[in-house]
């Protein structure tokens, strides 16, 4: 852009920082940019990201549902819920989520804290598998199967 634009190049500086992080959403980079910068500045800056394709909300769409899958695996509620929050346009979002199995990600996080809450019984393995999975926003029913699923698995295993 043009060299004498010093604010531009201090915000673009500061938003290309911010990037070599984690990719973020328009909104979410617009906001922070917006603290230390002036409105018409930070818009210019986003406009260019957009152009050259260092933000895209799409793609962080993408990275952040697969990491929510990968690392800590959260329901597709949830990872809307989060995506929302970040400013990702609803159609996006569900563009994103299509093939995201709440049943498959609700038994994957389930066998992760099931392994630190083995050797009790019943009725106190229910409770924290069940506080865990609620908490990574599963509903009632999945809950329900994915703990019974667990319990047998791990009693026919003994």
């Amino acid at each position: 852009m043009m060299k004498e634009d010093v604010p531009f190049q201090q915000a673009s500086n500061a938003a290309l920082r911010l990037l070599s992080y984690r990719p973020r959403s328009e909104f979410e980079l617009s906001g922070r940019l917006s603290k230390r910068f002036p409105k018409e500045t930070v818009s210019k800056v986003v406009l260019w990201l957009r152009e050259r394709d260092l933000v895209n909300d799409t793609e962080f769409s993408k990275f952040w549902c697969k990491s929510r899958i990968s690392s800590n695996p959260k329901s597709s509620w949830f990872i809307k819920k989060e995506l929302t929050a970040k400013g990702v346009a609803n159609e996006t979002i569900s563009e994103i989520l299509v093939g995201v199995d709440d049943r498959e990600l609700a038994y994957v996080a389930a066998l992760k804290s099931a392994k630190n809450i083995s050797g009790i019984e019943f009725v106190e393995f229910r409770r924290k598998l069940w506080g865990y999975l609620k908490r990574r926003g599963f509903q009632y029913e999945l809950i329900q199967a994915t703990i019974n699923r667990i319990w047998n698995e791990y009693n026919h295993d003994l």
